[in-house]
């Protein structure tokens, strides 16, 4: 991954154009994740952030009793995680390397549309293999991104530099994401047992105006 990609994810944190970048609260599939292991009693242990922004949801899950790490590009977002929640493991990482941990080191990881913006097919993949070797066996992930019907970036797919992988530019801090459909991630991570799936409709700023999202959120369980 460019250092640019960095730049622009730098640049975006200080324009607060995006809900992660303007948002103090966890993100709603969150909660939704966090209902479902109470609903099925499971233990709170380690968790992985993926993606974590300016850390809202890892803030949320460490206060919720679980052992949280967390991985981002930009590096003040992960300095100031490091100062205002020194029990959370944070670290600045590029996506695109090995992650910085042992095998079968999670019991859960959470991406809130970070693997969307993951635009070339051999870091999805990484990405992917990475995911699975650091998840232990039976261990839970959650994966949160933007329909091909979200009222933001649905639209852009008319101006796509690439219609075909569904490849979208974000016109405010040109930073790429792809837009899914839920057969799409299913035929992705089919390697994973899906246990829940959510579609999400709700009015949301993007870039100081409303639009309305359309969120796909997925829970799946590693094998």
């Amino acid at each position: 991954m460019s250092r640019n990609i960095a730049d622009l994810w730098k640049n975006e944190y200080k324009q607060k154009g995006i809900p992660s970048s303007y948002l103090e609260g966890p993100s709603q599939c969150v909660l939704w994740f966090e209902e479902y292991i109470r609903q099925h009693s499971l233990k709170k242990g380690s968790a992985l952030d993926i993606g974590c922004g300016r850390g809202r949801n890892a803030f949320y899950l460490s206060r919720s009793g679980f052992r949280v790490s967390c991985l981002d590009l930009v590096e003040e977002n992960i300095a100031n995680i490091q100062s205002a929640a020194k029990e959370i493991d944070a670290k600045c990482h590029d996506l695109t390397k090995p992650f910085p941990y042992s095998n079968g080191h999670f019991d859960y990881a959470v991406d809130v549309f970070c693997f969307k913006h993951l635009a070339e097919e051999e870091a999805r993949n990484h990405y992917l293999w990475e995911l699975k070797r650091v998840l232990k066996k039976g261990g839970v992930y959650l994966l949160s991104l933007a329909s091909v019907e979200d009222g933001f970036y649905g639209p852009l797919l008319g101006q796509s530099p690439n219609p075909a992988q569904r490849l979208v530019i974000d016109p405010y801090s040109n930073i790429p994401s792809i837009l899914y459909r839920r057969e799409d991630v299913e035929k992705f991570f089919k390697g994973f047992n899906l246990l829940e799936f959510s579609e999400k409709r709700s009015i949301g700023q993007m870039h100081t105006k409303q639009y309305i999202r359309c969120v796909l959120s997925f829970l799946f369980e590693s094998e």
